[in-house]
């Protein structure tokens, strides 16, 4: 996973998270994948060719709501410059959306390509910022400072394992993303801030991501009480 945290001014407070289910290319090394939709009122980018086809052939970017669009070009422009790419014809990159309007001037559409591909290139395995960065700046949850976190299952291992990224926002409790077949309840962690980045000591249950079934949980987003 990787992040670019974008503050300027008074006004600006967005970014870019990347997940990256492995390090090489994407599109010549496919994984399983699947997509539910919980709340259709959002901006997601790549669906139909996952639902038809079931496997991921970029990283999975999250963004402002009205830096969709721009982060799909961006991440285009950067999957089509990798070896081996020079005969393809059509891409499906997956965006989705972090509606941060109520801290961040979204309608000035600040994310640049230069940010997109940091966040791709900066990607990396192992522990990873969560909170306020990335896609998680400008975020906000139930009046609540909110952010990006992480939840993950172990299985077997013929299956893999993976982490979950999850993000809160205004128009959701929150959302998850995962590179594979590998869904559970995730939780998002809020925190209490200001513009000017004080944090408070508060975590909120963030809602239910795709799937059913209990499953173990770890980090700052566990739950405190029941989905």
């Amino acid at each position: 996973m990787g992040h670019t945290t974008i503050i300027s001014g008074e006004d600006i407070r967005t970014g870019v998270t990347a997940i990256r289910p492995h390090a090489g290319n994407l599109y010549r090394d496919r994984v399983p994948a699947a997509i539910h939709v919980g709340n259709g009122f959002g901006k997601l980018l790549g669906v139909t060719q996952v639902r038809e086809l079931g496997e991921l052939e970029t990283p999975i970017l999250l963004t402002c709501t009205l830096c969709v669009w721009r982060a799909a070009d961006a991440m285009v422009e950067w999957a089509l410059g990798m070896e081996g790419m020079e005969g393809v014809r059509s891409i499906n990159p997956v965006v989705g959306e972090t509606n941060d309007g109520g801290l961040n001037d979204i309608r000035s559409r600040p994310v640049t390509e230069a940010q997109v591909r940091a966040a791709l290139d900066g990607a990396a395995s192992g522990p990873v910022e969560e909170g306020s960065v990335g896609a998680g700046t400008g975020t906000s949850a139930f009046g609540w400072k909110g952010g990006i976190g992480t939840s993950s299952r172990v299985l077997p291992e013929s299956l893999g394992d993976t982490r979950s990224a999850c993000w809160s926002s205004p128009t959701s409790e929150a959302s998850c993303g995962s590179p594979g077949r590998r869904w559970g309840r995730s939780w998002a962690a809020t925190r209490f801030a200001t513009r000017s980045g004080r944090r408070g000591r508060h975590g909120s249950r963030a809602g239910r991501a795709a799937g059913a079934g209990n499953i173990p949980r770890s980090g700052p987003g566990s739950p405190r009480g029941r989905s």
